[in-house]
């Protein structure tokens, strides 16, 4: 597990998280959200944030090993909760596109 010490590097680069959310073209509720960790934050964001700041994208993540061993199990079942749903929709989306392709198909007779 991860978690990004933006407040420090803010703090030593003498920037407010608003400000570095309106530099990196973040929304800073979007921002503030990644901090706390209610929300995951995106290769995309995080290359972002790396080049507003001058930093490494390490220099952003600090890993938190405590975290991960106290809930491993949870994080687990998060996980196989995830790859459930993921694989739910690419069903979902297969039937759809199956069906188009037969109206097509149905439609050139």
């Amino acid at each position: 597990m991860y978690v990004l010490k933006l407040k420090k590097l803010c703090k030593d680069k003498k920037i407010t998280l608003t400000e570095l959310a309106l530099r990196s073209g973040i929304p800073q509720p979007s921002l503030s959200r990644y901090v706390t960790g209610k929300s995951d934050i995106t290769l995309r964001q995080l290359s972002r944030l790396s080049e507003t700041l001058g930093v490494d994208i390490e220099d952003i993540l600090e890993r938190k090993e405590s975290f991960t061993k106290k809930y491993s199990h949870a994080i687990y079942v998060r996980e196989k909760s995830e790859q459930k749903k993921e694989k739910k929709w690419i069903s979902e989306l297969l039937w759809t596109l199956r069906g188009h392709y037969l109206k097509i198909k149905r439609n050139k007779k």
